[in-house]
């Protein structure tokens, strides 16, 4: 299980992780957990007991900040011991995750906390992360702006341009369609360097993936996006941007696997409110409108929901026969989309012919333009 974790978190790239033999030595020497981080001179460390009750295996995990001793995460796994064999590795990956989540999630508050000089490159990324999370244009200039900061500071450090060419496609997705082709090829670029300066990055070839699907090249995408999940099997973001864009332009009983999995492994994850909405797109895709319109409704209620969500729940909603909500809800998404927004939406959404045909009568009748 020890491992498994350790593996799991270097293979994410985005925490860096004591190797097992490092522990298991200091933990010979008599030395508790704590007392072995601060000797390493780690920031978090991450701790845990296995026990059996009965016909179940529990694992408690506890996080926890070194310099104070204060506990971040504490969360309990229960599974059946008879089926050890096919959980295990899952199990690794779910606690992997969290520890990742939790980690960026407290260096994001430490960054946010500091005067911006006062900040090196892995922490101007981490406050970067929190402006490009809440999916606003003004949000997304300050993100952008601030990846460009963290590679002055360190040019060999992957994760701002996979983060900086996310902010690209952002533009060519939702803030700026018009500029797709100048957009898409920024964020490509920016994802090729980053696969350039850590080709075992998974988030390198995630953003090259999402760069090649805007820009076209479905095939090219797959790849990429596949490449990134072999790197890391628990990189959540990876699996969501694979139902992203199977959930578009591909097999929409995929990407709600994907999708699926992707909350599985991260729960509470930035991209909950994207997520539901592509896992709504695929159910309206495969013709389950009910389902969709729930899925769709409940992406909307999330703090960061941007503008194509609500346009997906209006969609949903009246393809569902819900016209009343729909029309509300498209004067919300109309008076907040650009001129001709519909349009703009399906030709950067990379959809098939019968697919266009579909969303573009449902904007008809819902009122969307």
């Amino acid at each position: 299980m020890l491992r498994d974790i350790i593996r799991d978190l270097a293979r994410l790239r985005t925490v860096f992780v004591i190797a097992a033999n490092s522990l298991q030595a200091l933990s010979s020497l008599g030395l508790n957990s704590l007392e072995a981080a601060r000797l390493l001179r780690c920031d978090y460390v991450c701790a845990g007991n296995i026990t059996l009750h009965g016909p179940t295996l529990r694992v408690d995990v506890e996080l926890v900040a070194v310099a104070d001793g204060r506990a971040l995460s504490s969360e309990r796994f229960s599974k059946p011991l008879a089926s050890i064999s096919q959980f295990g590795q899952a199990l690794a990956d779910e606690i992997a995750t969290l520890i990742a989540d939790e980690v960026n999630l407290a260096e994001r508050n430490i960054a946010t906390r500091r005067a911006l000089h006062e900040l090196d490159a892995w922490q101007v990324y981490h406050r970067g992360l929190g402006h490009m999370h809440m999916f606003t244009g003004q949000d997304n200039t300050v993100a952008e702006d601030l990846f460009k900061a963290a590679i002055d500071l360190d040019p060999r450090f992957a994760s701002p341009y996979a983060s900086l060419s996310f902010t690209h496609l952002l533009k060519a997705f939702l803030f700026d369609p018009s500029h797709l082709s100048v957009e898409g090829q920024l964020a490509h670029d920016l994802a090729a360097r980053a696969v350039a300066v850590d080709p075992y990055d998974p988030a390198a070839h995630c953003a090259l993936g999402r760069a090649l699907w805007i820009m076209g090249a479905l095939e090219e995408a797959t790849d990429a996006l596949e490449r990134a999940t072999v790197l890391s099997p628990s990189y959540a973001f990876g699996h969501y941007a694979r139902a992203f864009t199977d959930g578009w332009s591909g097999d929409a009983k995929v990407a709600i696997q994907a999708a699926d999995h992707a909350r599985e492994l991260s729960p509470f994850d930035p991209f909950l409110g994207p997520n539901q909405a592509v896992r709504a797109i695929s159910l309206l895709r495969l013709g389950r409108a009910e389902e969709a319109a729930a899925w769709a409704v409940r992406a909307t209620l999330h703090r960061n929901a941007h503008a194509h969500i609500r346009r997906i729940a209006v969609l949903s909603l009246t393809a569902a026969g819900r016209i009343d909500e729909a029309m509300r809800l498209a004067q919300v998404v109309n008076g907040e989309s650009p001129e001709n927004g519909n349009e703009l939406f399906i030709r950067t959404s990379r959809m098939r012919p019968d697919d266009e045909k579909l969303f573009r009568d449902l904007a008809r009748q819902s009122g969307l333009c």
